[in-house]
């Protein structure tokens, strides 16, 4: 391959991911109104939503969840490498590029075996490819309404848990949002409960599903779930879904239906690194925790004292590393599919100050995001991944 041609094509492919993010992308109303609701229980508890000015920095929350709709989408997926791998408990496989947080997940996520696990009716469990649908009513495979929605995988850090899945439908699953190959959809529920918390999760509202459509009737994609606390190393995810949707040119639709699981998680450390950002003397937000997994970073840090600035990352090569949201989560977790993470910067900017004069700001050969937001950020401070 002629290595300048694979240099220049990198880069046209660079700035299409830039100029996409400028664009508006379509959310469901349901799903908007879902995300309302999330605001609102999350200001109810006074969980990251100081107001500044007269506005809540949950808003550029919502912002961000619209960005990483686009971002999940500009991934690309090899349908002819793709196409004789078996789907459920290779789905991670089968998707390839075509979810936010993509990556080899082989040696990490589990498949979920219903006889291993206590199931019933597995005889045909494992053999769903392209339109054939499975077997109802499994541990992990339910069906409602003509959709069987059934569980592939799991993988979880002390983050986050991710699950591969697939929905197959009687009928032909209506037209959708795509960016790429990727097919947009979401999930809504209730009862999300994780044993190692005393209540139930009242924030599992609506979550996005990344992937794509293998025909007509059946889609694989990646649920991410963020952990609402530091987790124990062996516990239990039970959660409802309660509607999977859709919407293109402002149509919605949705299967509407009760898909009840119970899976049995176990914390995987492999290969995730902890570092300390040292407390930023120019602003008083305290000590920065950044957790990096083989296909995240997470940021931990006192979102109170946080609230009137904005902190965002840039990889080692320099290039802006956008957050994937769930729900009305913030730009703490970052996908590393596409970025060099051997080292990353952080910086924290004035809300205002970035929002005015650095969202959206383009790279000249003079100035590149390094050398713009090291002029305005209020801190940054650099951490390196290179084995020691």
């Amino acid at each position: 391959m002629n290595k300048k041609w694979h240099m220049d094509q990198e880069k046209d492919f660079d700035e299409e991911i830039r100029h996409i993010f400028q664009e508006p992308v379509e959310i469901p109303e349901a799903v908007r109104q879902a995300k309302r609701q999330a605001r609102n229980i999350i200001q109810n508890k006074d969980i990251r939503t100081k107001r500044h000015k007269g506005r809540y920095v949950m808003k550029f929350a919502a912002a961000a969840a619209t960005v990483m709709i686009i971002f999940s989408g500009i991934c690309v997926i090899n349908p002819v490498l793709a196409e004789n791998i078996p789907l459920v408990g290779h789905v991670f496989e089968k998707l390839g590029r075509s979810f936010s947080f993509y990556g080899d997940y082989n040696g990490y996520a589990r498949p979920l075996d219903e006889k291993k696990d206590g199931g019933e009716n597995t005889e045909n469990s494992s053999e769903i490819t392209g339109s054939e649908k499975s077997d109802t009513g499994n541990l992990y495979s339910q069906t409602e309404n003509g959709v069987t929605l059934s569980l592939s995988e799991v993988y979880c850090h002390e983050k986050a848990v991710y699950i591969s899945l697939v929905i197959h439908a009687e009928n032909p699953i209506p037209e959708t949002n795509t960016q790429g190959e990727s097919t947009i959809l979401y999930v809504m529920g209730s009862d999300l409960d994780f044993s190692f918390v005393d209540k139930k999760d009242e924030e599992f509202l609506w979550h996005e599903l990344s992937g794509m459509l293998l025909d007509e009737n059946t889609y694989a994609g990646v649920l991410r779930i963020d952990l609402p606390q530091n987790p124990t190393e062996n516990f239990k995810l039970d959660f409802m879904v309660q509607k999977i949707m859709g919407s293109v040119e402002g149509e919605e639709w949705s299967f509407d239906g009760q898909w009840k699981y119970s899976i049995d998680v176990t914390v995987d450390h492999t290969n995730v690194v902890t570092k300390k950002v040292n407390q930023a003397k120019q602003c008083d937000i305290g000590e920065i925790t950044v957790i990096k997994s083989p296909f995240d970073i997470n940021l931990e840090y006192d979102h109170a004292k946080a609230s009137d600035y904005l902190i965002t990352v840039l990889d080692a090569d320099g290039n802006p590393m956008l957050g994937a949201v769930n729900g009305c989560d913030t730009l703490d977790n970052l996908p590393v599919s596409y970025h060099d993470v051997s080292e990353i910067t952080i910086y924290v900017f004035d809300y205002y100050e970035y929002m005015d004069e650095i969202k959206g700001y383009r790279p000249t050969e003079e100035k590149g995001y390094r050398e713009m937001y090291e002029e305005k950020a209020v801190y940054y401070e650099s951490v390196s991944f290179l084995e020691e």
